[in-house]
């Protein structure tokens, strides 16, 4: 039972004024002297509990009358009755609670000024008229209650970043809704609202109605991305930090100062003047400290949007990356001045008969140089090796490859019988994979690109091709074998077969095969990203994790001292899964065992973009529609169905 006027309940209290009057028998006796007769003594008695029973029952049946009365005027109704009301009394009310709602019109977010406009809109309705409210950023089917439980929702709504097609899943929602009248409070900010919703909402039967709440005017910078220097930092070095800033104004942005701290420490910063509309790379430097790993934050000082004022990061540091070079005695390779000298690396020449068959923890390489044969066990111990999450290395010899295609098969590739001779040129790096990331600034133009005088084939559909020829040949491959990387090379890496050993990207190549043993993780990723994050953990192979055990899996939040337990996929490499768990950027700390791993989390950038639609815009894209409204939404008076009179928005 539900009271559509609940506030009238308070008048129940003035039933205690008869209770009261009751309890305290207010009329004076006289004590008079008859004769002692038992039978008037008797009748006397007698006629005294009539009376006491008569008042109690006549009072009674007032407390009750005015009792009922009273809930009477409350209008109750079953909650079963609301659910089968038609369509026709469904108001929807929609409150846009995208980061872009955080900025201030006056002394108020745009956010609390929807929150006050719904409040209003829904004391505007009949008691009868049930309402939901929604933010834009659910995918839940709307729920109706009564007009006085929605001040409840309205207040429970708090700010959620966007996805880039969130308004595909909001339109959904609206349709889902069966509402007959629809009110969307927002700043529709282009980003989020594009042309193609408004086309959508033309075509609903509902009558929308939009109140835009907007700022006069938004100027906006933002942080839009944050990369490294080189793929991996070394101990006691400095390590350089590249800060991407995108200016949205139509001016020139001059003197803005970028401060970078480490480990809550201030470390750094620059000044950089910004062009109008353009974005901007700037560099800074930072010491590298003895750890496992470093947290920072870049932050700059801007009137506009908050949430992309500062972006948070996340770098492990690994202590040191083992070689181990397998190579035949009969080539001169060149594998070796790589890693020489360099203190990130411990690189070891070996035979195969001296290569460790332990089970290998720490961030290794295997090379497999023009090798004539190797075993197949020691060859499925370095993939047992790889699956862990190190790095395999292999380099076809100059002749008899045929051999490598019976150990490899398993992974669905296998060199050719004899090598292509008509000389090609390494024409397609495939820029856009994860691999290459960092090492080029931009896209090389006019580029000397390497040339390959004899080559394998290898299949094309196979992993993926970092580099690849004229005719579209794989030369060097990348396929994913549980938490690592196998490599492999068309041909030999000797002068007579390719120019690629005395070309520009040999070593950074051959340091990035290197570097991906390390098992680095993303510097940042994004509260409300769909895919997964590597865990660089060894989990139980069951896959379930639970907090009461010791092998409990869980994120702490430092800031509010919580636990949240990810969703863990349960596949052979464990993919955390965060979306919806996390919704303030920050540091958050993963925590398996004895392990510890810093993640860092931002807001997505998607919407630092300050545009939006203005009224004289929305005015015409509805110009032909018959059941969009700008400015106006419905206040009923009606017993049940919605007399449509006019609401003016809020404009900055």
């Amino acid at each position: 039972m539900i009271f559509l006027y609940p506030g009238r309940l308070w008048f129940l209290l003035l039933l205690l004024i008869p209770l009261i009057i009751h309890l305290f028998d207010f009329r004076k006796t006289i004590k008079a002297y008859f004769p002692h007769i038992k039978i008037l003594e008797a009748l006397a008695e007698k006629t005294k509990r009539e009376q006491t029973l008569k008042r109690w029952l006549l009072f009674a049946i007032r407390f009750l009358a005015f009792g009922f009365l009273i809930l009477a005027f409350c209008m109750p109704v079953r909650k079963s009755e609301i659910t089968e009301t038609t369509s026709g009394d469904k108001l929807l009310i929609a409150i846009d609670n995208s980061l872009s709602m955080r900025s201030f019109n006056g002394t108020f977010t745009l956010l609390q000024q929807a929150k006050d406009l719904a409040k209003e809109a829904v004391a505007n309705q009949s008691a009868s008229t049930i309402i939901s409210i929604i933010p834009t950023s659910t995918s839940v089917k709307p729920d109706y209650h009564l007009k006085n439980e929605c001040t409840h929702f309205i207040d429970s709504i708090t700010y959620r970043p966007s996805q880039i097609l969130n308004y595909k899943t909001f339109l959904n929602t609206l349709i889902e809704s069966k509402a007959k009248s629809i009110i969307i409070f927002s700043d529709f900010q282009k980003t989020d609202f594009p042309l193609q919703f408004f086309q959508y909402l033309d075509s609903m039967e509902s009558m929308v109605y939009l109140m835009p709440i907007q700022r006069s005017s938004i100027t906006n910078i933002s942080i839009d991305s944050i990369y490294l220097g080189a793929p991996v930092i070394v101990k006691n070095t400095q390590g350089t930090l590249y800060i991407k800033l995108k200016n949205w104004n139509n001016d020139i942005e001059e003197g803005v100062k970028i401060d970078l701290y480490i480990n809550n420490k201030s470390v750094g910063s620059a000044i950089s003047n910004l062009p109008p509309n353009t974005q901007t790379t700037q560099e800074i430097s930072f010491p590298v400290i003895d750890g496992s790993y470093i947290t920072g934050k870049v932050s700059i000082v801007d009137d506009g949007y908050d949430f992309d004022n500062s972006m948070f990061f996340a770098i492990n540091i690994p202590s040191v990356i083992q070689v181990y070079h397998l190579a035949s005695d009969e080539i001169r390779s060149f594998i070796s001045f790589i890693f020489k000298g360099d203190s990130l690396f411990k690189y070891n020449k070996i035979n195969i008969d001296e290569l460790p068959l332990t089970a290998n923890h720490q961030s290794t390489l295997y090379i497999l140089e023009s090798l004539k044969n190797i075993s197949p066990d020691i060859f499925n111990h370095l993939l047992t090796q790889v699956e862990r999450g190190n790095a395999l290395l292999i380099i076809p010899p100059k002749e008899n490859a045929n051999y490598l295609n019976s150990l490899i098969a398993n992974l669905g590739i296998s060199f050719s019988d004899v090598m292509d001779k008509q000389q090609l040129r390494i024409e397609n790096i495939a820029y856009y994979s994860p691999f290459f990331k960092g090492m080029f600034t931009s896209t090389p133009r006019d580029f000397d690109f390497p040339l390959v005088f004899k080559h394998y084939r290898l299949p094309i559909s196979k992993g993926t091709n970092l580099l690849s020829l004229t005719n579209n040949d794989p030369f060097l491959k990348q396929i994913n074998h549980g938490k690592g990387q196998i490599y492999i090379f068309a041909s030999p890496l000797q002068s007579e077969y390719t120019t690629l050993i005395q070309h520009q990207l040999f070593v950074p190549i051959i340091l990035q095969i290197a570097f991906s043993s390390a098992q680095a993780l993303d510097p940042y990723y994004y509260i409300n990203q769909e895919t997964g994050i590597p865990v660089p953990f060894t989990l139980p192979a069951r896959g379930d994790i639970l907090e009461s055990t010791d092998e409990a899996i869980f994120l702490l939040d430092l800031v509010k001292n919580e636990k949240y337990i990810p969703f863990i996929s349960k596949a052979k490499q464990p993919i955390l899964f965060l979306k919806n768990i996390i919704s303030r950027a920050d540091i958050y700390y993963l925590y398996y065992k004895d392990n510890k791993l810093p993640l860092a989390f931002n807001y997505p950038r998607h919407e630092s973009d300050p545009r939006y639609w203005s009224k004289s815009e929305l005015d015409s894209l509805i110009k032909n529609s018959n059941n969009i409204v700008i400015g106006k939404y419905p206040v009923a008076f009606g017993p049940s169905n919605l007399i449509i009179h006019t609401k003016n928005c809020l404009y900055g």
